[in-house]
């Protein structure tokens, strides 16, 4: 199955699994246009799609929420597919009000993305969050090596901890910045801290900005998948898009922990 297959299959069943009633006119025609497109063409080329780096990203949106994006992006030669909700770029504090229906669009942009990811996952396409990568302990090279990572996804978190653990790492997750608090408070001695950007109540900005207030040096990197050109750079050793690699995260072990162990 080519990549254009693959789109095909992921954008059908998105829509069966995102919208209950009529899908937009604007998606309708998109999808059609979609199909027609000659069985060899590449659809990286299709000016539909957002682009930027090596990510692609499709506007499909839900009943509710018109920004869901259907993503695919280039992994080592391979690509997978990921639902970006893109709802995480604005927070409110919880006292006020309209609050509580920022989270209600969130919990429900969170279903529907679990549930396309899992159809898609069910139909043998490559998805992100479901990836079971196998990865050699590399003869013990990260054994001893400690992990921090701080993310309001779990499936991230499931991810990069079946990543870190099969390498050989202690891995430390936290959902939240006050959680990660409490983790460096038990363990100061992390060798690396990969982190989220936009959380809720308090974001990677402001848990970077903590951290150094600790006069602590742990390399700290962005985990994202904000766009480069939105996201100050201050505090961090520099910047992994989501969806990463196996590949992304070899490298930074490679490059911060191999000396130390």
């Amino acid at each position: 199955m080519n990549l254009l297959q693959q789109l095909k299959n992921a954008a059908r069943i998105y829509l069966d699994q995102a919208y209950s009633t009529s899908v937009p006119d604007r998606v309708s025609a998109q999808f059609e246009e979609l199909s027609q497109l000659d069985p060899e063409t590449d659809p990286r080329q299709w000016p539909v799609l957002e682009h930027e780096n090596n990510i692609w990203a499709w506007r499909l949106g839900n009943p509710a929420y018109p920004h869901m994006k259907l993503v695919f992006k280039d992994l080592n030669g391979g690509t997978c597919f990921l639902v970006d909700a893109h709802d995480t770029h604005f927070t409110l504090p919880t006292h006020v009000p309209g609050s509580e229906k920022l989270i209600a669009v969130r919990e429900a942009n969170a279903a529907i993305k679990n549930r396309v990811e899992a159809a898609w996952s069910a139909a043998g396409l490559p998805v992100f969050c479901y990836l079971k990568p196998v990865v050699k302990k590399m003869n013990g090279q990260f054994q001893g090596a400690r992990v921090l990572a701080i993310d309001d996804e779990s499936k991230i978190l499931d991810l990069l901890g079946i990543i870190l653990q099969n390498l050989g790492c202690t891995f430390d997750r936290a959902e939240s910045v006050s959680r990660a608090r409490e983790l460096i408070d038990a363990h100061p001695d992390h060798d690396l801290i990969l982190c989220d950007i936009m959380m809720p109540v308090e974001s990677g900005y402001d848990f970077v900005a903590w951290y150094h207030d600790r006069d602590q040096d742990t390399p700290i990197y962005y985990v994202t998948g904000l766009g480069e050109e939105h996201i100050n750079r201050k505090g961090v050793v520099d910047v992994i898009q989501k969806p990463f690699s196996v590949k992304d995260i070899v490298n930074l072990l490679e490059h911060h922990c191999s000396q130390q162990l």
